[in-house]
Protein backbone atom coordinates (compact mmCIF):
# COMPACT_ATOMS: atom_id res chain seq x y z
CA UNK A 1 0.00 0.00 0.00
CA UNK A 2 3.17 2.15 0.66
CA UNK A 3 4.42 1.77 -2.37
CA UNK A 4 0.96 2.35 -4.57
CA UNK A 5 0.78 5.65 -2.44
CA UNK A 6 4.51 6.84 -3.48
CA UNK A 7 4.33 5.84 -7.23
CA UNK A 8 1.04 7.77 -7.45
CA UNK A 9 2.83 10.90 -5.82
CA UNK A 10 5.78 10.36 -8.18
CA UNK A 11 3.54 10.35 -11.07
CA UNK A 12 1.58 13.65 -10.38
CA UNK A 13 4.98 14.97 -9.48
CA UNK A 14 6.12 13.46 -13.48
CA UNK A 15 2.74 14.88 -14.53
CA UNK A 16 3.16 18.74 -12.83
CA UNK A 17 6.99 18.80 -14.04
CA UNK A 18 5.91 17.93 -17.73
CA UNK A 19 3.36 20.43 -17.93
CA UNK A 20 4.85 22.80 -16.79
CA UNK A 21 7.90 22.33 -18.81
CA UNK A 22 5.70 21.72 -22.20
CA UNK A 23 3.79 25.18 -21.20
CA UNK A 24 7.38 26.89 -20.53
CA UNK A 25 10.76 26.38 -21.97
CA UNK A 26 9.60 23.63 -24.33
CA UNK A 27 7.20 26.84 -25.92
CA UNK A 28 9.82 29.11 -25.75
CA UNK A 29 12.28 27.65 -27.13
CA UNK A 30 10.42 25.56 -30.32
CA UNK A 31 8.94 29.74 -31.11
CA UNK A 32 12.17 31.16 -30.91
CA UNK A 33 13.75 28.43 -33.53
CA UNK A 34 10.97 27.30 -35.50
CA UNK A 35 8.41 30.06 -35.81
CA UNK A 36 5.13 28.89 -36.24
CA UNK A 37 4.58 24.59 -35.82
CA UNK A 38 2.84 23.16 -33.20
CA UNK A 39 5.24 22.76 -30.05
CA UNK A 40 6.07 19.38 -29.04
CA UNK A 41 4.49 17.36 -25.33
CA UNK A 42 7.53 15.83 -22.97
CA UNK A 43 5.57 13.25 -21.12
CA UNK A 44 7.11 10.95 -18.56
CA UNK A 45 6.24 7.36 -18.83
CA UNK A 46 6.13 5.99 -15.12
CA UNK A 47 4.77 2.22 -15.98
CA UNK A 48 5.62 -0.67 -14.33
CA UNK A 49 7.50 -2.85 -17.24
CA UNK A 50 5.83 -5.91 -18.35
CA UNK A 51 7.13 -8.75 -16.39
CA UNK A 52 9.52 -10.51 -19.13
CA UNK A 53 9.30 -14.43 -17.47
CA UNK A 54 5.27 -14.13 -18.00
CA UNK A 55 5.15 -12.67 -20.91
CA UNK A 56 7.32 -15.16 -22.27
CA UNK A 57 5.59 -17.97 -20.51
CA UNK A 58 1.96 -16.42 -22.20
CA UNK A 59 4.08 -16.54 -25.86
CA UNK A 60 4.61 -19.90 -25.67
CA UNK A 61 0.83 -20.60 -24.70
CA UNK A 62 -0.18 -18.33 -27.68
CA UNK A 63 2.27 -19.81 -29.78
CA UNK A 64 0.62 -23.29 -29.39
CA UNK A 65 -3.09 -21.94 -30.05
CA UNK A 66 -1.64 -20.40 -33.09
CA UNK A 67 -0.86 -16.97 -32.36
CA UNK A 68 2.09 -15.24 -32.63
CA UNK A 69 3.13 -11.56 -31.49
CA UNK A 70 3.97 -9.01 -34.12
CA UNK A 71 7.70 -7.97 -34.50
CA UNK A 72 6.72 -4.46 -32.77
CA UNK A 73 5.21 -6.02 -29.85
CA UNK A 74 8.31 -8.35 -29.12
CA UNK A 75 10.23 -5.26 -29.14
CA UNK A 76 8.43 -3.62 -26.85
CA UNK A 77 8.21 -6.35 -24.11
CA UNK A 78 11.36 -7.77 -24.80
CA UNK A 79 13.52 -4.43 -25.99
CA UNK A 80 15.47 -2.76 -29.03
CA UNK A 81 18.09 -5.98 -28.66
CA UNK A 82 16.34 -8.79 -30.02
CA UNK A 83 17.46 -10.35 -33.28
CA UNK A 84 15.38 -13.52 -34.67
CA UNK A 85 17.34 -16.50 -35.05
CA UNK A 86 16.70 -20.38 -35.84
CA UNK A 87 14.73 -21.93 -33.11
CA UNK A 88 16.82 -24.41 -31.24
Amino acid sequence: MKADARADITKADADLVSMSFNGSIARWLTEWNFPGPAFPQVWSVMDKPEDTALAAERDIKLNTVGFKRSLGRVTKVYGEEMRRCRPS
